[in-house]
């Protein structure tokens, strides 16, 4: 991908744009926050199909006054333009077709754990048409470690954090839960049926009778998606052979408790695979 400038690059194709309230909401024992920070970002996937090779870039990516060059495939306070002049859009960050989903999640997902643990809540949100790459971000290839999207990083980021301290006790819990059809099922428990939304006064609202499993490692993060994802619906579709025709919702909960003054810490991380927006 050749540079157009000094902070400049083409991009062809816009994949996920992952939008991440940072903060948003409260886990108990967190203080007070005056303000919630949610980022928008993008992110282009490269060319798959020998029709995609063919095709002009369509866009450009440039770097905000704040950044004198893309760095690693990032571009921080981004203007993303299309070649004909006629499309212009800011992101906080916008990621080029070069970044990896290592940098993607030191970027993005490491903020939002290092606010669970915390003890505010946070949310990573995959938005964009099928086959732009939303499923590919959010979990990525498990069995390939350089290739795991954001939910498989974070989740061993928690547990390797939460467990290894000797000055608290930590307990971490994960659910699965996918939307189709507008209706609700436990991807770790399909024989489940039993789910319904309900609001409760301390809580809001929830789904009442949708199952947290316990995580005591990297093991179980993996055998969890692995399992919720294999029982996602999916469709072919002309952009996608495999294309997720649900939303999905995978939620971290994170308990931390002081062994000194016995406070306590909780929150949660969802991550949240939206079906294509077509």
């Amino acid at each position: 991908m050749a540079p157009e400038s000094a902070n400049a690059q083409d991009a062809r194709l816009a994949s996920s744009v992952e939008v991440m309230p940072k903060g948003h909401g409260l886990g108990n024992g967190a203080p007070a926050r005056e303000e919630t920070n949610v980022r928008v970002v993008a992110r282009f996937r490269p060319p798959i199909t020998e029709e995609e090779e063919k095709d002009q870039p369509a866009f450009a990516v440039h770097a905000g006054d704040n950044s004198n060059a893309i760095d690693l495939g990032v571009a921080e306070n981004a203007t993303v333009q299309s070649h004909d002049g006629k499309w212009s859009f800011d992101f906080d960050t916008a990621f080029s077709e070069e970044a990896s989903q290592e940098v993607i999640y030191h970027r993005i997902g490491l903020p939002a754990v290092q606010d669970v643990l915390t003890g505010y809540n946070g949310t990573l949100l995959m938005y964009g048409q099928t086959g732009s790459g939303k499923t590919f971000s959010l979990f990525g290839r498990l069995t390939q470690s350089n290739l795991r999207g954001l939910a498989p990083r974070a989740a061993e980021d928690l547990v390797q954090q939460c467990l290894s301290s000797d000055s608290e006790e930590s307990t971490i819990q994960c659910s699965f839960l996918e939307i189709y059809r507008e209706r609700m099922r436990d991807l770790l428990h399909p024989s489940n049926h039993s789910l319904r939304i309900k609001e409760m006064p301390q809580r809001g609202l929830m789904v009442d009778g949708l199952v947290q499993d316990d995580i005591s490692s990297s093991g179980d993060i993996l055998k969890a998606l692995d399992t919720g994802n294999a029982w996602r619906s999916v469709a072919a579709t002309r952009q996608n052979q495999y294309s997720s025709r649900s939303h999905a919702i995978f939620t971290l909960y994170v308990s931390r408790r002081s062994l000194t003054d016995l406070r306590e810490r909780t929150a949660k991380l969802s991550l949240v695979d939206l079906a294509g927006s077509e």
